[in-house]
């Protein structure tokens, strides 16, 4: 498909959902974070979004304080479900 042709699709699509200022980076951005967010490393996340330089995948992230606690959030629930018991050496 061409870029021309997947443009005008994503303007209508937006147009007809009266979305306004939505990129579709803006969508790659978002499901990287999600995945991040859920768990998925760094390199992970890299190779679905097709950066060939992790600190250009870094940067998309924008990852702050807030996402790392719910990172860890996620993960400490994980393992409760599981339960799973870290042991501290």
């Amino acid at each position: 498909m061409s870029r021309r042709l997947a443009n005008r699709w994503w303007t209508a699509a937006c147009k007809a959902a009266k979305i306004d200022d939505l990129n579709f980076h803006d969508l790659r951005d978002e499901f990287g974070s999600q995945l991040f967010e859920a768990g998925g490393d760094l390199h992970e996340v890299q190779a679905t979004l097709g950066h060939t330089n992790i600190k250009m995948t870094s940067t998309y992230l924008n990852a702050t304080t807030r996402r790392i606690k719910q990172a860890f959030k996620k993960l400490e629930a994980k393992r409760r479900r599981r339960n799973l018991h870290v042991v501290a050496r």
